[in-house]
């Protein structure tokens, strides 16, 4: 890559990478993916190795959410909620102006907010996760274009493909795709509350394909306190 873009590497000083999981920065450490099945992966050192130049590693939402604050929409603002919302739920935590990592690095996982009568398996092993119900993967589920799941499986790149076409779906109108988007949302509505209640952030963001989907920020609106739109 650095070849193909005709950079003269005696420029090259650093580098950086995003990726899902739950990421020990200090260490440019990848602690847990359970989609990819990485554990204790030590990203940096392996690209540092590469390359030849040191590499910081962070988690895909964290890594959002300080682009956001330093060059986005919420420059200047001092407590952000961001929640990624692809295949699985990803959150990133900023308050009073620091991220907030939480003592295992794992602040801000609003995925695993537990969801009242959901008992369906999460990717981590625990069941009636907010990611159960309220992902691009339930969604799929639920739309039946993935099958359900006796014990948690990675996604791969064909669930990725998957979720696009449901997306493609809810633009032309698919009344079953819309309808499973705006109840996906109207569940994750109802767990900003919590996080608004705990956190009293001033913006919340919404990332990822599925969160940058009309039925399903209908769906937020639908059970977001009135007070906090």
């Amino acid at each position: 890559l650095v070849q193909s873009s005709g950079i003269d590497r005696n420029r090259l000083v650093g580098g950086g990478v995003s990726i899902a999981g739950i990421v020990d920065h200090t260490r440019a450490l990848l602690l847990n993916e359970p989609n990819l099945g990485w554990e204790n992966v030590p990203v940096g050192d392996i690209l540092a190795d590469h390359l030849r130049i040191p590499f910081r590693v962070e988690s895909h939402p964290n890594a959002l959410n300080l682009a956001e604050r330093r060059l986005g929409i919420t420059k200047g603002v001092s407590n952000v909620v961001l929640v990624n919302v692809a295949l699985g739920i990803g959150g990133s935590l900023i308050l009073d102006g620091h991220l907030a990592r939480g003592g295992t690095n794992s602040a801000g996982r609003i995925g695993h907010i537990q969801v009242p009568g959901a008992d369906q398996l999460c990717m981590c092993g625990q069941r009636g996760g907010l990611d159960t119900v309220s992902s691009g993967q339930a969604i799929l589920t639920h739309l039946g274009l993935l099958p359900k799941r006796p014990v948690p499986q990675e996604n791969d790149a064909e669930d990725a493909y998957r979720l696009l076409f449901a997306i493609e779906q809810v633009a032309e109108g698919q009344s079953a795709s819309v309808e499973a988007f705006r109840d996906a949302g109207k569940t994750l509505g109802r767990a900003i509350n919590a996080v608004l209640a705990t956190n009293d952030p001033e913006v919340v963001v919404l990332a990822g394909p599925v969160g940058r989907t009309e039925a399903y920020l209908e769906g937020i609106r639908a059970t977001l306190n009135p007070s906090s739109q």
